[in-house]
Protein backbone atom coordinates (compact mmCIF):
# COMPACT_ATOMS: atom_id res chain seq x y z
CA UNK A 1 0.00 0.00 0.00
CA UNK A 2 1.65 3.66 -1.49
CA UNK A 3 1.56 6.80 0.81
CA UNK A 4 0.64 10.02 -0.81
CA UNK A 5 0.80 13.21 1.85
CA UNK A 6 -0.68 16.05 0.45
CA UNK A 7 -0.87 19.45 1.26
CA UNK A 8 3.00 19.99 1.02
CA UNK A 9 4.10 23.93 1.29
CA UNK A 10 7.01 24.38 2.95
CA UNK A 11 10.56 23.40 2.89
CA UNK A 12 10.92 21.99 6.27
CA UNK A 13 7.77 19.42 4.78
CA UNK A 14 10.28 18.97 2.33
CA UNK A 15 12.99 18.30 4.55
CA UNK A 16 11.42 15.53 6.47
CA UNK A 17 9.69 13.86 3.97
CA UNK A 18 12.96 13.43 2.19
CA UNK A 19 13.77 11.40 5.56
CA UNK A 20 10.59 9.59 5.59
CA UNK A 21 9.80 8.30 1.98
CA UNK A 22 6.22 8.23 1.11
CA UNK A 23 5.89 7.28 -2.13
CA UNK A 24 3.56 10.16 -3.28
CA UNK A 25 3.89 14.23 -2.26
CA UNK A 26 0.87 16.03 -3.09
CA UNK A 27 1.19 19.81 -4.04
CA UNK A 28 -2.31 21.52 -4.32
CA UNK A 29 -3.32 24.40 -6.88
CA UNK A 30 -6.71 25.13 -6.38
CA UNK A 31 -6.69 28.28 -5.34
CA UNK A 32 -9.60 27.82 -3.27
CA UNK A 33 -7.86 25.74 -1.05
CA UNK A 34 -6.23 26.45 2.93
CA UNK A 35 -3.09 24.73 1.39
CA UNK A 36 -2.94 25.98 -2.04
CA UNK A 37 0.76 26.81 -3.12
CA UNK A 38 1.64 28.39 -6.59
CA UNK A 39 3.38 26.84 -9.40
CA UNK A 40 6.62 28.96 -9.00
CA UNK A 41 6.70 28.15 -4.80
CA UNK A 42 6.30 24.28 -5.79
CA UNK A 43 9.07 24.05 -8.42
CA UNK A 44 11.67 24.81 -5.24
CA UNK A 45 10.26 22.73 -3.17
CA UNK A 46 9.85 19.83 -5.75
CA UNK A 47 13.73 20.63 -6.99
CA UNK A 48 14.61 19.57 -3.23
CA UNK A 49 12.56 16.06 -2.41
CA UNK A 50 14.26 13.50 -2.76
CA UNK A 51 13.83 11.21 -6.08
CA UNK A 52 12.28 8.66 -4.49
CA UNK A 53 8.94 10.69 -3.71
CA UNK A 54 7.10 11.13 -7.10
CA UNK A 55 5.35 14.76 -6.91
CA UNK A 56 1.60 15.12 -7.42
CA UNK A 57 -0.20 18.13 -8.59
CA UNK A 58 -3.87 18.54 -7.66
CA UNK A 59 -5.96 20.19 -9.62
CA UNK A 60 -9.70 21.52 -9.24
CA UNK A 61 -11.68 22.26 -12.44
CA UNK A 62 -8.45 23.57 -14.02
CA UNK A 63 -8.11 24.16 -17.30
CA UNK A 64 -5.78 22.01 -19.65
CA UNK A 65 -3.95 25.02 -20.82
CA UNK A 66 -3.42 25.48 -16.76
CA UNK A 67 -2.65 22.19 -16.13
CA UNK A 68 -0.10 21.89 -18.97
CA UNK A 69 1.73 24.89 -17.74
CA UNK A 70 1.92 23.89 -14.32
CA UNK A 71 3.09 20.66 -14.97
CA UNK A 72 6.23 22.08 -17.57
CA UNK A 73 7.09 24.91 -14.08
CA UNK A 74 6.97 22.69 -11.96
CA UNK A 75 8.16 19.15 -13.12
CA UNK A 76 5.44 17.06 -11.15
CA UNK A 77 5.16 13.02 -12.00
CA UNK A 78 0.81 12.49 -11.77
CA UNK A 79 -1.75 15.14 -12.10
CA UNK A 80 -4.61 14.47 -9.29
CA UNK A 81 -8.35 15.70 -10.39
CA UNK A 82 -10.80 16.67 -7.63
CA UNK A 83 -13.12 18.59 -9.61
CA UNK A 84 -16.09 17.68 -12.05
CA UNK A 85 -13.68 16.51 -14.92
CA UNK A 86 -14.88 14.47 -17.17
CA UNK A 87 -14.04 11.30 -18.83
CA UNK A 88 -13.62 13.14 -21.89
CA UNK A 89 -11.04 15.69 -20.22
CA UNK A 90 -8.97 13.03 -18.74
CA UNK A 91 -8.41 11.46 -21.84
CA UNK A 92 -7.09 14.84 -23.64
CA UNK A 93 -4.23 14.86 -20.88
CA UNK A 94 -0.55 13.53 -21.61
CA UNK A 95 -0.15 12.82 -17.93
CA UNK A 96 -0.61 10.07 -15.63
CA UNK A 97 -3.59 10.89 -13.98
CA UNK A 98 -6.02 10.01 -10.78
CA UNK A 99 -9.33 11.40 -10.73
CA UNK A 100 -11.37 11.78 -7.05
CA UNK A 101 -14.54 10.76 -6.89
CA UNK A 102 -16.77 10.50 -3.89
CA UNK A 103 -18.68 7.32 -2.34
CA UNK A 104 -21.83 10.32 -1.67
CA UNK A 105 -21.77 10.55 -5.64
CA UNK A 106 -23.34 7.03 -6.12
CA UNK A 107 -21.74 6.96 -9.87
CA UNK A 108 -22.44 3.88 -11.67
CA UNK A 109 -20.08 1.21 -13.06
CA UNK A 110 -20.24 2.57 -16.43
CA UNK A 111 -19.45 6.15 -15.65
CA UNK A 112 -16.75 4.88 -13.50
CA UNK A 113 -14.81 2.62 -16.25
CA UNK A 114 -15.24 5.79 -18.61
CA UNK A 115 -12.37 7.23 -16.81
CA UNK A 116 -10.20 4.51 -17.58
CA UNK A 117 -7.44 5.69 -14.83
CA UNK A 118 -6.62 4.80 -11.07
CA UNK A 119 -9.60 6.28 -8.77
CA UNK A 120 -9.18 8.67 -5.57
CA UNK A 121 -12.43 7.66 -3.32
CA UNK A 122 -12.73 10.50 -0.90
CA UNK A 123 -14.49 8.41 1.76
CA UNK A 124 -15.03 11.37 4.47
CA UNK A 125 -18.15 10.51 6.27
CA UNK A 126 -17.59 6.96 5.23
CA UNK A 127 -20.26 4.50 5.91
CA UNK A 128 -18.35 1.32 5.71
CA UNK A 129 -21.88 -0.69 5.60
CA UNK A 130 -23.74 2.16 2.73
CA UNK A 131 -20.92 2.53 0.74
CA UNK A 132 -18.35 -0.29 0.70
CA UNK A 133 -20.35 -1.59 -2.21
CA UNK A 134 -19.59 1.41 -4.13
CA UNK A 135 -15.89 1.20 -3.37
CA UNK A 136 -16.07 -2.58 -4.68
CA UNK A 137 -17.65 -1.17 -7.53
CA UNK A 138 -14.19 1.17 -8.54
CA UNK A 139 -11.91 -1.32 -7.11
CA UNK A 140 -12.69 -4.06 -9.61
CA UNK A 141 -12.04 -2.05 -12.09
CA UNK A 142 -8.55 -0.90 -11.38
CA UNK A 143 -5.93 1.00 -8.80
CA UNK A 144 -7.99 2.65 -6.10
CA UNK A 145 -6.57 5.41 -3.89
CA UNK A 146 -8.58 6.25 -0.50
CA UNK A 147 -8.44 9.83 -0.13
CA UNK A 148 -10.20 12.84 2.09
CA UNK A 149 -10.58 12.52 5.68
CA UNK A 150 -8.02 9.31 5.47
CA UNK A 151 -6.99 8.83 9.27
CA UNK A 152 -4.76 5.38 10.93
CA UNK A 153 -8.57 4.18 12.44
CA UNK A 154 -10.31 4.04 9.30
CA UNK A 155 -7.47 3.09 7.10
CA UNK A 156 -7.21 -0.35 8.95
CA UNK A 157 -11.19 -0.40 8.89
CA UNK A 158 -11.21 -0.25 4.86
CA UNK A 159 -8.14 -1.99 4.34
CA UNK A 160 -9.32 -5.15 6.05
CA UNK A 161 -12.32 -5.40 3.17
CA UNK A 162 -10.58 -3.38 0.02
CA UNK A 163 -6.92 -3.20 -0.19
CA UNK A 164 -5.98 -0.33 -2.27
CA UNK A 165 -3.63 0.96 -4.47
CA UNK A 166 -2.97 4.06 -1.93
CA UNK A 167 -3.92 5.98 0.72
CA UNK A 168 -4.10 9.75 -0.10
CA UNK A 169 -3.63 11.73 3.64
CA UNK A 170 -3.46 15.25 4.52
CA UNK A 171 -5.41 16.50 7.52
CA UNK A 172 -5.13 13.71 9.78
CA UNK A 173 -1.12 14.36 9.78
CA UNK A 174 -1.11 18.25 9.99
CA UNK A 175 -0.35 20.42 13.22
CA UNK A 176 -3.72 22.70 14.25
CA UNK A 177 -1.79 25.71 11.84
CA UNK A 178 -2.36 23.92 8.89
CA UNK A 179 1.28 22.43 8.08
CA UNK A 180 2.38 18.86 7.96
CA UNK A 181 3.78 17.68 11.45
CA UNK A 182 6.59 15.21 11.05
CA UNK A 183 5.41 12.76 14.08
CA UNK A 184 2.35 12.62 12.91
CA UNK A 185 3.03 11.86 9.20
CA UNK A 186 6.07 9.46 10.34
CA UNK A 187 2.95 7.55 12.46
CA UNK A 188 0.79 7.36 9.32
CA UNK A 189 3.67 5.71 7.23
CA UNK A 190 4.65 3.34 9.66
CA UNK A 191 0.97 2.43 9.68
CA UNK A 192 0.44 1.95 6.55
CA UNK A 193 3.32 -0.29 5.84
CA UNK A 194 2.48 -2.03 9.08
CA UNK A 195 -0.43 -3.38 7.45
CA UNK A 196 2.11 -4.66 4.16
CA UNK A 197 3.91 -6.62 6.48
CA UNK A 198 1.07 -8.31 8.56
CA UNK A 199 -0.34 -8.87 5.08
CA UNK A 200 3.15 -10.69 3.91
CA UNK A 201 3.29 -12.25 7.22
CA UNK A 202 6.55 -10.24 7.76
Amino acid sequence: MKVKISGVTRMREIEFLSELKPDYAGFVFDKAAVNYITPQLAALLAAKLHPAVRKVGIFCNASIAEINETVRITGIDLVQLTGDETPYFVSQLEFEVWKNISVSDNIDRKSLKAYDVPLAVHIDAFDLAADVEMIQTAAALGPIIFSGGVNIENMKELAAFIKPYAVDVSASVSSPDGFKDYRLCKEFIAAARGLDEMESGE
